[in-house]
């Protein structure tokens, strides 16, 4: 054969075989089809609300659309045990709060699956630690005064939560053990109608998140006496800590991050870990949560599997302390 034609022939077949290799894998680069992210609670949430803002940045940022699911019940167990069991190709999401990843488990005695070995920890998204709350008409104007009311009246006092075994349920009782009050528990169908009790002077207090507080601090009818951080929150800086009001000790965050069904390659987590981290840190994204009262959270996949760690022993003195179980 003519040694150019030989050459040539040579090189074309090299080419081909070069293209043929990258078709696959451009064919199956992450992602190439629309992603879907369970939230296993109602729509108009917090996790509703942070699953679907994350999923706009994410379809933006991936030329992909994350579509938001919501599969409810169980406590948010139905759709988290969906993603465990889904196939770990990184087209299955949840978003969920650390509740359902530490909490369930100490409450529920078969969740069906287990989310420490069925579930991959992915990325985290926001803190919303929960702020201490009483009715406007009450004569308390601090924590510390708030306290002396309470302990001067033991068991007249009542704090709300959306339902036994809640975070928020276990926030009033873990502020009654630390603050040496008693009050009794009120549990309703959703936390709004506790906010609104809350309101009216009908319920003496809650620790909830703070954005559905803030209409009703606006008007006048409710007043927030303390954070349960560490640290003062960005969007509340004239509220005390816990430990600066008095009541050291009393800190807690309630976390929303993305998980992903174990076994899910870790390229794609990666990938999905970058995009996230990119997206909290978006100036407008974090104009966002400041006007949520949410702080962003940032993390490896390794440092997010930490945090579930140090979580789940410091959660089961708390729930054990309560004495809670739901099944």
């Amino acid at each position: 054969m003519n040694p150019v034609r030989y050459t040539l022939a040579v090189l074309i077949a090299l080419i081909a075989s070069m293209l043929f290799a990258a078709g696959p894998a451009t064919a199956q680069a992450y992602p190439s089809r629309p992603v879907r992210m369970i939230v296993p609670f109602p729509p108009g949430g917090i996790a509703d609300l942070l699953a679907r803002i994350t999923a706009e940045q994410l379809t933006r940022r991936l030329g992909q659309q994350f579509v938001v699911e919501n599969k409810l019940g169980a406590g948010g167990n139905i759709g988290t045990e969906q993603v465990a069991k889904a196939a770990p190709d990184g087209y299955s999401l949840v978003m969920l709060t650390s509740g359902n990843i530490v909490i369930n488990p100490l409450l529920y005695s078969n969740m069906g699956f287990d989310p420490f070995t069925d579930l991959a920890p992915v990325a985290l998204v926001a803190d919303v630690p929960p702020v201490i709350a009483i009715p406007a008409s009450l004569q308390a104007n601090t924590l510390a005064e708030f306290i002396a009311l309470a302990k001067a009246k033991p068991g007249e006092f009542n704090y709300g939560s959306p339902g036994n075994a809640t975070t928020t349920h276990l926030y009033g009782d873990a502020f009654g053990r630390v603050a040496g009050v008693r009050m009794v528990h009120v549990p309703y169908k959703g936390v709004a109608f506790a906010i609104a009790d809350l309101a009216t002077g009908r319920l003496h207090f809650i620790a909830v998140a703070a954005a559905p507080l803030l209409p009703y601090v606006r008007a006048g009818s409710v007043r927030i006496l303390a954070t349960a951080t560490e640290k003062r929150l960005s969007a509340l800086p004239d509220i005390p800590t816990a430990a600066e009001a008095g009541l050291p000790g009393y800190t807690f965050a309630t976390w929303f991050a993305i998980m992903a069904p174990a076994k899910t390659p870790s390229e794609v987590i990666a990938t999905l870990n970058r995009h996230v981290q990119d997206a909290v840190n978006d100036p407008a994204m974090r104009k966002r949560f400041a006007g949520l009262a949410l702080e962003p959270l940032h993390g490896s996949p390794a440092e997010f599997a930490a945090l579930i760690a140090s979580d789940r022993v410091k959660w089961e003195k708390i729930v054990k302390d309560a004495g809670v179980k739901l099944q």
